[in-house]
């Protein structure tokens, strides 16, 4: 077996130096009083400045041709109905107008009344006027039977200012008479006066309706 080579270590040992104590340093302390700290100040509330209000824009609804056309028939029906309601309210003030107008109409025709008796009304007739002789168209007709009868009448009627005379035939009548126009009837008192002169006549013994002329004599037997 091989023999083991063993090597020697040497070791050197110091000496230990020991440090002396050291003292320790004063340090000066310096006292700082704290400096007096400034009140805060209070903040101040600012009033926020204030905004337009935004209009709110509505939407707008849409719409089909199945919602439109009931709704056109509804507004047109709205129209009618407002202006049926309108022509019956202008009615109805105007007629309450009108009564208003009546009532205080009739109570200012309402006479006074009075103490004393009231007259009686007096009712004014207009006065007739006798057609003038220029103005009477008179028929004279021979019933007589005698030729010449009805002219020799005539002549005299002629004599007093008639100017419109007519002569002519009719059957025989029994007596003299006289007819008028219903029309001139109460303007008649002339001609009456001057045939109650000439022929006797008291009175109108009818109305005349088959002829155009005022009057008409009839000469009888």
């Amino acid at each position: 077996m091989a023999a083991k080579k063993r090597t020697a270590v040497k070791v050197e040992t110091k000496p230990q130096v020991v440090a002396a104590p050291v003292a320790p340093a004063v340090v000066p302390v310096v006292v700082v009083s704290p400096s007096p700290t400034p009140p805060k100040a209070e903040p101040v509330a600012v009033a926020p400045t204030p905004q337009p209000a935004k209009k709110a824009v509505a939407a707008k609804p849409s719409y089909t041709l199945d919602d439109r056309v009931p709704m056109e028939k509804k507004n047109k029906q709205m129209y009618w109905a407002g202006l049926v309601l309108t022509v019956v309210v202008l009615v109805m003030v105007g007629g309450v107008g009108w009564a208003r107008i009546r009532l205080v109409t009739e109570s200012e025709v309402v006479p006074t009344p009075t103490s004393g008796p009231v007259p009686a009304t007096e009712v004014v007739q207009e006065e007739l006027v006798d057609l003038s002789r220029e103005n009477i168209n008179l028929e004279i007709l021979n019933g007589s039977g005698v030729a010449g009868a009805a002219g020799a009448v005539a002549d005299k009627f002629e004599l007093l200012g008639y100017a419109n005379i007519t002569t002519g035939n009719t059957p025989r009548s029994p007596k003299t008479e006289l007819l008028v126009d219903p029309a001139v009837r109460d303007r008649m008192g002339q001609l009456l006066t001057d045939a109650k002169e000439i022929l006797g006549i008291n009175e109108i013994a009818g109305e005349l309706t088959d002829s155009s002329a005022s009057a008409r004599i009839i000469v009888g037997e």
